[in-house]
């Protein structure tokens, strides 16, 4: 044989080695999206991004998707455009911007895409950048059942049976709210992109619904964590959404799917998982498998946070900052992590780092994308002085601004006007002035003046130790908020006294009227440990969050 064909038999051979073993670390399936990907086929960008959002099959890595949703909307890809609003919502990978999300949800409904118009109608009925009008909302869910979204349906049969925006009649919107959700199973089963997390958020509020354990069961089979996340709830005694009793509690089928989800790469299947072991009740008890399962939880949140989830940085410098289970208090590391959270566009990151100029320019951003809770901390913070010149004709205009995009309304009653035909400032405008002869010194707390007097509130720094909760009373979830599926985290900025009380508590992101109050005042009767400094106590900042969660 020549020698040249034996140098081209060796190529050959070396190449196809080469494509064995990437496909054998990444996998088949994403070499190939990656390669259309490349070759700017938007519908392997959108898949590919909806991998790397999920985090199937590679790493969570929100940034990219949203770079691939960027870039295929642009193109023309609707369901790209469609998903890059729902992480605008949500503030994912991406700044949080309710008016880009809200243009984006219009966009793909004008065109036909019923995930659209059942999205912009949540913007409608949460109040989220516009005032809420449930009329309006009603009209998209509509449409977005006309168009076969059944999710759509859903919430058009949650209107009916509570009468919001469309005359009240219960018995045909619970019987929509069944027939939708039971489409919902179907699609989840069949393995559609999200289903399954829509279902699975369905599971707790309609467990009667015919075929819903089959579909999550088999769909967590095939390798869906939010399913699995769904079946395993439905089974779980410890599950506090729970209020229908149709099902019978099986510990062992219940651990069965929540280490189906934790092996999934889903962090709540892993901390479940290690709350059933830990009490033993139909499983083995086990403190080392225990520690264990938690390690894989902290580790899933990790790679959240390194994949570019804002929302995970936080969890973690709030894990850290407290000291919770097998993880141990670490205020350096609470740092670190609250800083990347800050950097990744989180405004209560920024505070409690004591960065409140990048605060500041973070929630000026987010006040022009119309988000309120933005608004109203900016209208605050001129009002007080906090990190910026105090100026009482800004503070009403971003109060003004925050009620024109849907604050709570018992907040908005004591509006000051605003000047006439003003606009929210920019960021250079809020900014206070760290340099020249008129500058403002910002708060810093790790510096802290010793003549500030006892009842002086700080920021936590690595000065001081943080307060540990010794009393927690879980928040009451609303009978109204179960039935019509409602939930989600309140994040909450509370001030711990230097004796250990809750002396004022203030949502800084809020997921619906009823929700927001029971979590201020069940946050209000928690007690603490004081933080220290110094060897003595003082009252701190402190950001806590409450989750109301159906499953």
């Amino acid at each position: 044989m020549p020698k040249r064909f034996r140098i081209l038999i060796s190529i050959s051979v070396l190449l196809v080695a080469c494509l064995v073993a990437l496909c054998t670390v990444f996998g088949f399936r994403r070499i190939i999206l990656e390669t259309r990907s490349l070759l700017g086929t938007t519908t392997a960008m959108t898949t590919l991004a909806q991998h790397y959002e999920k985090g199937r099959g590679m790493p969570p890595n929100v940034n990219r998707s949203v770079r691939l949703y960027e870039t295929a909307c642009e193109r023309g890809e609707m369901l790209a455009c469609l998903s890059l609003g729902r992480l605008c919502e949500t503030g994912d990978g991406t700044i949080m911007n309710f008016s880009r999300a809200a243009g984006l949800f219009a966009k793909t409904c004008e065109i036909g895409l019923g995930g659209g118009c059942m999205s912009l109608g949540s913007i409608y009925t949460n109040g989220n950048g516009v005032q809420r009008d449930a009329t309006r909302a009603a009209e998209l869910y509509r449409k977005a059942c006309d168009l076969k979204d059944f999710e759509g349906c859903f919430w058009l049969g949650v209107s009916q049976r509570g009468g919001h925006g469309v005359p009240e009649n219960k018995e045909a919107g619970a019987k929509q709210m069944v027939v939708a959700a039971t489409q919902l199973y179907a699609e989840c089963k069949a393995g559609q992109f999200g289903r399954c997390s829509v279902a699975t958020n369905l599971a707790a509020a309609l467990p009667e619904i015919e075929g819903a354990d089959a579909a999550l069961r088999e769909a967590c089979e095939m390798g869906d964590a939010d399913a699995c996340i769904g079946a395993a709830s439905r089974y779980d005694e410890n599950n506090e959404g729970r209020f229908h009793t149709q099902l019978v509690m099986d510990a062992t089928l219940s651990a069965r799917y929540y280490s189906r989800g934790c092996d999934l790469g889903n962090s709540v299947g892993c901390e479940r998982l290690a709350q059933i072991h830990e009490k033993g009740a139909g499983v083995p008890r086990g403190d080392g498998l225990t520690v264990q399962l938690r390690r894989r939880s902290l580790n899933l949140v990790q790679k959240r946070c390194k994949g570019g989830n804002s929302r995970a940085c936080m969890e973690l410098g709030q894990l850290y900052a407290r000291g919770e289970g097998s993880v141990p208090a670490d205020l350096a590391r609470s740092r670190e992590y609250y800083t990347i959270a800050c950097n990744g566009g989180m405004p209560g990151g920024c505070f409690q780092i004591d960065e409140t100029q990048k605060a500041i320019v973070a929630l000026t951003r987010m006040c022009e994308a119309k988000v309120p809770a933005a608004c109203q901390r900016l209208s605050e913070a001129h009002s007080a002085g906090e990190g910026v010149v105090r100026n009482e004709r800004l503070a009403a205009e971003f109060r003004a601004k925050a009620c024109s995009s849907g604050a709570d309304e018992s907040w908005c009653k004591g509006l000051v006007s605003p000047s006439p035909e003003r606009e929210v400032p920019s960021a250079e405008e809020v900014i206070p002035n760290t340099s020249g002869p008129n500058k403002v010194k910002l708060p810093n707390a790790s510096s802290p003046s010793t003549d500030a007097p006892e009842d002086t509130v700080v920021r936590l720094a690595t000065d001081i130790t943080p307060p540990k909760l010794k009393l927690r009373v879980e928040p009451n979830y609303p009978q109204s908020a179960r039935n019509s599926a409602r939930q989600g985290v309140v994040i909450l900025e509370a001030i711990v006294s230097s004796t250990g009380d809750v002396r004022s508590v203030q949502v800084l992101r809020k997921v619906e009227p009823e929700l927001d109050d029971e979590a201020i005042r069940a946050v209000r009767q928690w007690r603490y440990e004081p933080a220290i400094r110094a060897g003595k106590p003082v009252s701190v900042y402190l950001t806590v969050t409450v989750t109301f969660r159906l499953q």
